[in-house]
């Protein structure tokens, strides 16, 4: 542990305020927990090019899963961790469904309309 993280002339230490600091093996948990998440999800592909369940309740799902191989780690955690790749994912699939969608006819005319009035 650095010592700028105990110096109390620095106006807070890291530890003060219940801070805690996290175990050395999480990151390696965190490693485990997004390989569950993704063999999840891998098997649920509907035709989209990264793989998405698309069933009610999928976080709740996912954190049964990893209960049943991280349960020493608090529910929310578990829910937090699940929901916030739950939404990367959601953004990342919808940036690459925009980016390969055609351009419709009446969009290619609408933009053509916009740019002659300008």
């Amino acid at each position: 542990m650095s010592n700028w993280m105990q110096d109390k002339d620095v106006g807070m230490a890291m530890g003060v305020g219940g801070l805690c600091y996290p175990r050395r093996d999480f990151h390696v948990d965190l490693l485990k927990m997004e390989a569950v998440f993704k063999a999840f999800h891998s098997s649920h592909k509907h035709g989209l090019p990264v793989g998405c369940s698309r069933e009610p309740e999928v976080v709740a799902q996912v954190v049964d899963l990893l209960k049943a191989d991280f349960g020493h780690y608090d529910d929310r955690l578990l829910f937090k961790l699940v929901h916030l790749r739950t939404m990367i994912r959601v953004r990342t699939l919808k940036r690459i469904l925009t980016d390969s969608r055609i351009e419709s006819v009446r969009s290619k005319r609408k933009t053509a309309e916009l740019q002659a009035a300008r």
